[in-house]
């Protein structure tokens, strides 16, 4: 594996608000930082809005380019979050709820 690569990091920075400019998207560049100082490298950034389809289309891309994907954003408490279900689509797998983790 090429060595860039091995250390590469995709983001996703979710967010209906990030789309309408209403927020600014603060953390992925946050995050680079922090990876950098890591010895990894940000390869993307992707900015999709609140919709399950986008945000996992958005993983598997990311995942087909770098070892690593990051979520941003879009991970909340209420019932209209569909980050969780996202991901789990993304990764092919059943989302079930963990006591464990709860």
């Amino acid at each position: 594996m090429n060595p860039r690569r091995a250390h590469a990091v995709g983001v996703v920075a979710i967010g209906d608000e990030r789309l309408a400019g209403a927020h600014p998207d603060l953390n992925s560049p946050h995050l680079a930082r922090g990876l950098a100082e890591q010895g990894r490298h940000v390869e993307r950034v992707v900015l999709v809005g609140d919709d399950e389809a986008a945000i996992a289309a958005a993983v598997v891309d990311l995942a087909a380019r770098a070892p690593l994907v990051i979520v941003s954003g879009g991970l909340g408490p209420t019932l209209d979050d569909v980050t969780r279900h996202a991901c789990a689509r993304a990764a092919g797998v059943e989302l079930v709820r963990s006591r464990e983790a709860w």
